[in-house]
């Protein structure tokens, strides 16, 4: 793949407007330091020593294209409480517009890492489980106030951002696809397997592998390249893209090409799969061919792994790490 042609395309990147919708959280990472004895039980015991907030699920997608250049705009969900409150800070800090529709609990999930090296202890998930509204498709309100926003705004591209919360269990992917559609608008979903039908018709649908074969109903082994092939005939989307962790990825249109994973030291792949769509959005919206843009998500996701927990990068990263390559 010719080097300077992906650079093209990623100084094209400022040019763009990209709207994220979907399901969003706060992503909590607290650091902390062992204490040498519990007086309640042998458990460990430890201390916080600093903690982060950072935005989460859609949220990550969005500010991965914002760090990237482009005005970004997210849509979706967050609860009337002090986590809402956080998120859209955290979405004026990063120069993200947004559009919040309250209702419920904001979704959380706390990481427990150990500060000396890093270690990975556990996670506790904050969200409205126990509530009235545990896992209830977005109300009709909910819908029409992201819906009619959206419209109002003149887009090169459209991500949608699929954790099956809450935010496509009702008609809002099929509502914005098919003005996409009419409108010549790009449309890349990342899906969960419960919500695929919804996405029919869409620009790019990008599953991880995992996921790829519950949509393709095939749970047992078979190649990737089939794999593609059985979701873009279901989805009936334009291009397929698969990523496979540690083997890269396959994108289909016509035919099958297999980009192979970056040899670089993996830190942490939460969050690679949001940066892959941010920048497969951002590169189809500003010209580039699939398989060019499968290009240029591998090396931003080769980023993003090295750094802990969900995390962006800049163009001059990308632009860097391709030209060092």
């Amino acid at each position: 793949m010719e080097k300077d042609r992906l650079i093209e395309v990623i100084k094209e990147f400022d040019k763009r407007k990209i709207a994220v919708v979907g399901d969003i959280a706060l992503d909590r990472y607290s650091w902390v330091r062992p204490m040498p004895e519990n007086p309640e039980s042998e458990a460990p015991l430890y201390t916080e020593v600093c903690s982060e907030d950072r935005i989460g699920c859609a949220g990550n997608v969005a500010a991965n294209i914002s760090s990237l250049g482009a005005k970004t705009y997210l849509c979706g969900l967050v609860g009337k409480d002090s986590e809402g409150k956080i998120i859209r800070k955290i979405c004026l800090d990063k120069g993200i517009s947004y559009y919040l529709f309250e209702e419920g609990k904001t979704n959380v999930k706390e990481r427990i890492i150990g500060i000396e090296h890093g270690t990975y202890l556990g996670r506790i998930d904050r969200n409205d489980r126990n509530s009235l509204h545990d896992l209830q498709p977005i109300n009709q309100e909910g819908e029409d106030f992201m819906y009619d926003r959206l419209i109002n705004e003149k887009l090169d591209s459209i991500v949608l951002s699929d954790y099956n919360k809450r935010v496509f269990r009702n008609n809002l992917a099929r509502r914005i696809i098919k003005y996409a559609n009419e409108q010549n608008i790009i449309t890349i979903v990342d899906p969960k397997q419960q919500n695929i039908a919804s996405f029919t018709g869409a620009t790019l649908i990008k599953p991880n592998k995992k996921e790829a074969r519950k949509i393709a109903g095939q749970e047992h082994l078979i190649e990737e390249s089939a794999l593609a092939k059985k979701i873009k005939e279901i989805t009936m989307s334009k291009f397929i893209l698969i990523t496979l962790g540690k083997d890269g990825m396959i994108a289909y249109e016509n035919e099958v090409n297999h980009i192979r994973a970056q040899d670089i030291d993996v830190y942490d792949v939460c969050g690679a799969g949001d940066t892959v769509s941010a920048v497969l959005a951002l590169s189809l919206s500003s010209g580039a061919t699939l398989l060019e843009s499968a290009h240029i998500a591998n090396y931003a996701a080769g980023i993003v792994v090295e750094k802990q927990g969900t995390s962006t990068l800049t163009s001059e990263e990308l632009i860097n790490r391709i030209k060092q390559s």
